[in-house]
């Protein structure tokens, strides 16, 4: 099966994480997901690193490298509370996994 997101062509692996074969894929897949949803948002209320990380209580050097794709050593907590001062709600769904799925899935909100 090939997946396709966003536009882009991802082979039959879902993502660069996936392609690896290493576990915990899924968990870097969706702080990569939450770096970019922490980019994409401080673009979109037009405010600077600088002013995002006053806003979550962090210093400018971790927001820039969080949007700079060194993600790693973050929790998803953090993450998702970096995004809820940023005034962005982020909600996890929880399903009965269907065996061809990933189990951990960001999908940003329209709008967002």
């Amino acid at each position: 099966m090939v997946i396709v997101e966003d536009g882009v062509l991802l082979g039959p692996f879902g993502s660069a994480f996936h392609a690896t074969g290493e576990p915990g894929a899924d968990l870097l897949k969706a702080k990569s997901d939450l770096a970019i949803a922490i980019y994409t948002t401080i673009g979109r209320i037009g405010i600077t690193q600088k002013e995002a990380a006053a806003r979550a209580g962090e210093k400018p050097a971790r927001i820039s490298e969080i949007v700079r794709g060194r993600f790693n050593r973050y929790s998803l907590d953090r993450l998702i509370r970096i995004l809820n001062a940023l005034d962005t709600d982020v909600t996890i769904v929880m399903q009965p996994r269907d065996e061809s799925a990933r189990r951990i899935t960001v999908v940003a909100a329209s709008g967002a």
